[in-house]
């Protein structure tokens, strides 16, 4: 932010609400400016595979302090280091939310029935290196592998490294989703599992099998029709409720948003500008809508945005959106200027900070404005990818 003075929101312990107190103060942060424009240090986009990464303790919880931008602030570009600092816990947390599965496998092997646990989060290949991130967050447990032709997965299968990963940091730093009944369940299934294997379950294998069986059925989708028919009698385990919804943190924001959250460029046909055109900036988090209390507590949490329900398909989606471009420009992008977009996201949020700093200027009403909108508009999500 350079020699000058700045409104900062301070945070003494992690904040659930992201408008706090805003106050006067002076910073020297080692970043810089370049063609009038400021360079933020601390933003991480880039996908160097091979950078030494400190990974800090899970436990370390640092304060927070989340800082307004003003007009001229918003970058036009950032630097490129995605690795120049260890995933933080909440992040990991928070993209789970959005993109990671709890599984318990029971399968027939002959006349043999077998139980597996299996924590995965599957990404687009490009997202790889965001992959790599996390396994090297778990301590380098679990494994990369190729899904399908443009898809990979971050797979930890064994009842020893969930028990020493995976467990410890959800039961740290909980989910808030309603995947957080599949973790309980998941995490109640493990136990038994790794009891079983240690022969500290005084139950016989049947007994063991239905025990699993029984919770499976009320993890995630419930059991397929081969259990059903095999297992007729099971009683499925009732799914806890999740209850605490609150955001604690914006790196959780980040994670939740890298996985879920959308960066659009709207561009509509209008007679109001003499170039034809208007041009709107929209940010999005989709959800299924049994997590609409959630989506909920983002309306609170930013202090702007609203929720859309998708009539389209009989109400199964939510939308959080913010639209109004003040709360984007002053709200949504410091927030993640501060607490960064992980894995290709963020070269959407790249290029909607371009477009921001053309309307901040009102470039977009003129021709060549426009044009150069609508070719950053063209390169975004799924144009970039294809």
């Amino acid at each position: 932010m350079g020699n000058r003075g700045s409104k900062s929101i301070t945070v003494l312990q992690s904040p659930t609400t992201y408008k706090t107190v805003i106050v006067k103060e002076q910073r020297v942060d080692g970043s810089w400016r370049s063609n009038s424009l400021l360079r933020l240090r601390c933003i991480l986009i880039s996908f160097e595979r091979n950078r030494v990464v400190n990974v800090l303790s899970k436990g370390q919880i640092i304060l927070k302090r989340c800082f307004t931008t003003g007009i001229s602030n918003i970058p036009s570009s950032l630097p490129t280091s995605v690795e120049s600092r260890a995933i933080n816990p909440w992040f990991v947390t928070g993209f789970t939310d959005a993109e990671g599965c709890f599984i318990i496998q029971v399968r027939k092997r002959g006349n043999y029935w077998s139980c597996e646990a299996r924590f995965v989060i599957a990404l687009h290949e490009k997202d790889r290196m965001l992959l790599e991130q996390i396994q090297r967050y778990f301590g380098g447990e679990g494994s990369i592998l190729k899904h399908g032709k443009d898809s990979c997965q971050y797979v930890v299968g064994s009842l020893e490294q969930i028990t020493k990963e995976i467990l410890p940091h959800f039961d740290n730093y909980p989910l808030i989703s309603k995947k957080c009944a599949d973790y309980l369940l998941f995490k109640e299934a493990v136990n038994i599992m790794f009891a079983n294997k240690q022969a500290s379950l005084d139950i016989t294998r049947e007994e063991f099998i239905a025990k699993i069986v029984a919770i499976r059925a009320s993890l995630n989708l419930g059991l397929s029709p081969e259990l059903k028919s095999s297992f007729p009698n099971v009683i499925a385990v009732p799914r806890p409720n999740v209850e605490d919804i609150t955001i604690r943190d914006p790196h959780w924001v980040a994670g939740f948003t890298s996985g879920e959250g959308c960066f659009l460029i709207k561009t509509s046909v209008t007679k109001m500008t003499k170039v034809g055109h208007s041009v709107q900036l929209l940010f999005q988090i989709t959800q299924h809508e049994r997590d609409e209390l959630l989506m909920e507590s983002l309306v609170t949490y930013f202090g702007c945005g609203v929720l859309v329900k998708d009539s389209k398909n009989n109400g199964t989606r939510v939308y959080y959106r913010v639209t109004k471009f003040s709360d984007i420009r002053d709200i949504i992008i410091p927030l993640f200027q501060k607490y960064s977009i992980l894995g290709v996201k963020v070269h959407d949020f790249e290029d909607w900070c371009k477009v921001c700093n053309i309307l901040v200027t009102k470039g977009h009403l003129t021709k060549e404005g426009l044009d150069n909108i609508l070719k950053i508009k063209a390169g975004t999500n799924k144009g970039r990818h294809e």
